[in-house]
């Protein structure tokens, strides 16, 4: 899975690198799973081996007091697995 935050209104840019972020799974009646994804300090990011699903973002922005969440939905691949990232496109936060 890839993607981008874009953070609208902040200045100066936040290194998305330098901290941690995690997708967890809001699936109902399952065990969470959870997943640390690499960050490259423009936003871009990309998280290995997530099956399709609902799933809450948390964003641990420094300078920021509370996380930031959001809900993403991972689409489900043709054929259950790809080599081919799921490009979930850009997300921006204001």
């Amino acid at each position: 899975m890839i993607g981008k935050i874009v953070l609208v209104g902040r200045s100066p840019q936040i290194a998305w690198n330098k901290s941690l972020h995690l997708l967890e799974s809001i699936e109902s009646g399952a065990a969470p799973r959870r997943y640390a994804g690499e960050f490259d300090r423009t936003g871009g990011y990309r998280i290995e081996d997530v099956p399709a699903g609902h799933y809450r973002l948390t964003l641990r922005i420094p300078g920021f007091p509370d996380n930031i969440t959001r809900e993403v939905v991972v689409p489900e691949v043709p054929g259950g697995r790809s080599n081919a990232p799921v490009n979930l496109g850009t997300l921006t936060l204001r």
